[in-house]
């Protein structure tokens, strides 16, 4: 069974798109991010049972309210340490009971199932699938096998993510499929993506 893993934070103001909240305050950046969120599960939902789609969340104190929130059968904490051990833990923990595993968040709202699915038949050939966003960042990493270095050393937050991921790739040898380039939200500019879609 493949594995779409999906990195979520409770929508608390104060807790969630800091950037966001810089611009149209705490309050309306965690109502646009639960929003977002919610967006991202239904569009990647799987058909057909093509893939297991499975929740990381955080804070771990909160799966009950996640549970009720998202209604998601397959739900897992979000481990300690930075967001490079956090998603090496998750591909870690999956890739022990799958053979394909692709990692998405929730600040890129363009992301679908059909997109998921690319992903997943691109790692067929591929060691490594990546989702360039505009930022810098990457919007979906995906593997068949986890590499510790890809996890380990990375700004994450800035421009240089995917960047320097690409390098690490490169000096493991590893054969790198690329999707489209996406834009996450996270300014107030780009609110009108959300109120296009709800």
């Amino acid at each position: 069974m493949k594995k779409l893993l999906m990195f979520a934070k409770y929508p608390e103001a104060g807790r969630v798109k800091s950037r966001l909240a810089a611009t149209i305050g705490a309050a309306n950046a965690a109502s646009a991010y639960k929003t977002m969120v919610e967006i991202v599960v239904k569009k990647t939902r799987p058909c057909n049972g093509e893939f297991a789609q499975v929740l990381y969340y955080d804070p771990p104190e909160l799966r009950e309210k996640f549970q009720s929130w998202l209604q998601m059968i397959l739900l897992e904490p979000q481990s300690g340490g930075d967001l490079g051990e956090r998603m090496k833990q998750a591909f870690t923990q999956n890739l022990a009971e799958t053979k394909q595993a692709v990692l998405i968040g929730t600040d890129c709202i363009d992301v679908d199932r059909s997109l998921i699915w690319k992903a997943f038949q691109n790692l067929d050939t591929a060691d490594l699938v990546l989702g360039p966003a505009k930022d810098g960042g990457y919007y979906l990493i995906g593997c068949r096998q986890v590499y510790p270095e890809i996890f380990t050393g990375i700004d994450w937050g800035t421009e240089r993510v995917f960047s320097q991921t690409l390098r690490v790739a490169e000096k493991l040898k590893l054969r790198v499929s690329c999707l489209p380039e996406l834009e996450d939200i996270d300014t107030g500019e780009q609110i009108w993506k959300i109120k296009n879609i709800i």
